[in-house]
């Protein structure tokens, strides 16, 4: 998915991201309280969560039986709409959103894929951005985490899209994540793990501004539809 991209899988790989980092700050509009501990504990996590940084491992398991790829780097997001992968092994990238457009940048390419973060949540998974309640776009259920052989959430989408499921899987005794994985359409798995987590800290407004460096392409998608 990361370690060498056409450009079709970069734009296919800044949803992903996209969506993960969406879904984990969309506010959470419960009608009734999630009868399950474990997934009313995931409720309440998302909804206190403000900003959250941390360094991560992204390990790619895809539906043919390839080799895993396994990459390493940074991650923080600030709401509302702000967020920052930067993959440092096994290339140099980094995606970002500013709110309003999302860039996709390949070091070693000299080249940057822009993208409006609204055509993003116009995807069949508009869901994770969505301001509906959790329980009304997943189906939501207990399931035991492989690694952690501990309760996680297991959402399923109602409506058929790009993501099949993710899995999240929290610390049992603090609010932390241990494990999310992502499943998407083609039968790929993107297992990531998050360390060094830090929640709700002032994360400064700059971290998220793209400045395009001296001599590197820009291929701007961001006009190539309309919402």
């Amino acid at each position: 998915m990361i370690n060498r991209l056409s450009h079709t899988s970069s734009l296919w790989a800044v949803f992903v991201f996209f969506t993960i980092t969406t879904f984990l700050f969309t506010p959470i509009l419960l009608q009734a309280e999630p009868r399950d501990p474990t997934i009313a504990r995931l409720f309440s996590f998302i909804e206190r969560l403000q900003t959250i940084e941390a360094e991560f491992t992204q390990q790619v398991e895809e539906a043919d039986g390839s080799m895993p790829k396994l990459s390493r780097g940074r991650f923080s997001a600030k709401r509302p709409g702000l967020f920052r992968w930067d993959y440092r092994e096994p290339f140099e990238q980094m995606i970002l959103s500013d709110g309003e457009s999302v860039y996709y940048y390949e070091v070693d390419l000299a080249q940057v894929t822009k993208t409006r973060a609204d055509l993003l949540e116009e995807t069949p998974a508009a869901f994770f951005v969505s301001d509906r309640p959790l329980d009304q776009t997943f189906t939501l259920s207990v399931t035991e985490d492989a690694t952690w052989k501990l309760p996680s959430v297991r959402m399923v989408p109602l409506t058929q899209g790009t993501i099949q499921e993710i899995t999240l899987t929290l610390h049992p005794q603090k609010d932390e994540i241990l494990n999310l994985v992502v499943l998407d359409s083609l039968g790929n798995h993107s297992r990531f793990t998050f360390l060094k987590i830090r929640y709700n800290q002032p994360l400064p407004s700059d971290r998220f501004t793209f400045s395009l460096p001296e001599g590197v392409d820009l291929i701007d998608e961001s006009d190539n539809n309309t919402p």
